[in-house]
């Protein structure tokens, strides 16, 4: 009865989205994008070496191997603590049996020329899901983990950053386990000596796998991802397929848009513009609120980007000249050309391209840029209050959907 209730309750707290949503005329947009980007026609796929040097990317593959190492460890006290001894035992034999075929494999274990890979793992997270003697919490977060694990790796054909999903369960399973093995480790231990000891091993830790982190993501001095040949983080191995991956999101790198933001306000350019930057609080930040609009745009910026989503200038120049676009400018970062400014050339191409250091502006942008910008991204819009749906002969019909 208890679990009945429990369903039920879940089942009204997620139809209070999904049915709206389900109903709402978006809803063919997304299913079209999921099924048929995302997930594709023909599962099983096997992400597990994705998975891996996409981790390596963002994290290392330290992380990566010890994430992996612990979870198996965790998953052989789930068999001893739910199956018991024997059994425990038995099934522990098999998981570092399938792991260690996996690993020699390459994460891939093929039927009849298909990779069936998720048949083993689906197995051994069925068995450590339903071990009888597990208790609930334990229990909660291996389906939690199993579920979306499954889902992302094997029965999502491009699930890229998205397997971020099951990160959350699987640090608590990995937590779990390190908690028992220190538990075990320290209990003839003084209270000075655990101290230390934990203190020791957080270090280590922190400076190893921390060491990564700030290679990647905060030192500035260099761009290690668009560098990678030259700067990838010293001290650290690296899968040789590690350049191949693709959207990579929420790395540093500099574009040059401070010297946009401060030719606006020395008034070198003025006007509305339009960029190859997707998003657009990025530009209105560093424009300072300018309008962009491509109809009326007088200026064109042109950047080099990591993001899968944008093109690259080079690969726009000759559509923006073919538009009636001249280069106007060029901003370095370093001494590399990372943005090419464009101007409409109804007055004729600029008779000398300029270029504009970003050391020689990020000054004047840093110290006029304030947090007091309006925000102006997204736009919530007003209901009109009366609708009117406008008509232009047969072709084109103006339709009010709020």
């Amino acid at each position: 009865m208890s679990a009945l209730l429990a369903g039920t309750a879940g089942v009204l707290i997620l139809a209070l989205y999904y049915v709206p949503f389900l109903l709402n005329p978006a809803f063919r947009a997304t299913l079209d994008y999921r099924v048929g980007e995302r997930i594709g026609s023909a599962p099983p796929y096997n992400n597990l070496g994705d998975l891996f040097l996409r981790g390596a990317v963002y994290n290392s593959a330290y992380l990566m191997a010890l994430l992996a190492g612990l979870s198996l460890v965790s998953m052989i006290a789930v068999f001893w603590r739910g199956y018991g001894r024997r059994w425990g035992l038995l099934l522990s034999g098999v998981a570092l049996f399938a792991s260690g075929m996996l690993v020699l494999n390459g994460g891939v274990w093929t039927l009849s020329g298909r990779d069936m890979t998720v048949v083993p793992v689906g197995l051994l997270l069925l068995l450590a899901c339903c071990a009888p003697r597990l208790d609930t919490e334990r229990r909660a977060v291996w389906v939690w983990f199993a579920t979306t694990f499954l889902a992302y790796i094997f029965f999502t054909d491009q699930p890229r950053t998205h397997v971020h999903v099951f990160f959350a369960p699987w640090a608590l399973i990995v937590g779990d386990v390190l908690v028992t093995m220190w538990l075990a480790v320290s209990k003839p231990l003084s209270n000075t000596a655990k101290a230390w000891s934990a203190a020791a091993g957080v270090t280590v830790m922190a400076v190893v796998l921390g060491a990564y982190v700030y290679q990647l993501y905060v030192r500035h001095d260099v761009e290690v991802l668009r560098t990678w040949p030259a700067h990838a983080p010293t001290g650290f191995w690296n899968p040789g397929e590690i350049e191949n991956v693709d959207g990579r999101f929420g790395f540093p790198f500099t574009n040059g848009w401070k010297v946009i933001g401060a030719l606006y306000a020395q008034h070198e350019i003025s006007g509305d513009y339009e960029t190859n930057q997707r998003y657009m609080w990025i530009p209105d930040w560093y424009t300072r609120g300018q309008y962009r609009c491509g109809s009326t745009a007088e200026w064109y910026f042109a950047v080099n980007s990591l993001e899968p989503w944008m093109e690259d200038q080079t690969q726009i120049a000759a559509r923006l000249v073919e538009q009636g676009f001249s280069p106007w400018g060029v901003v370095t970062v370093n001494g590399d050309d990372r943005m090419t400014i464009y101007r409409n050339a109804q007055g004729g191409p600029a008779d000398e391209v300029r270029r504009f250091a970003l050391e020689d502006f990020a000054p004047a942008f840093d110290a006029a840029a304030t947090s007091s910008l309006p925000l102006a991204y997204p736009v919530i819009q007003e209901r009109p209050q009366h609708r009117l749906d406008v008509i232009f002969g047969d072709e084109i019909k103006l339709k009010a959907t709020i």
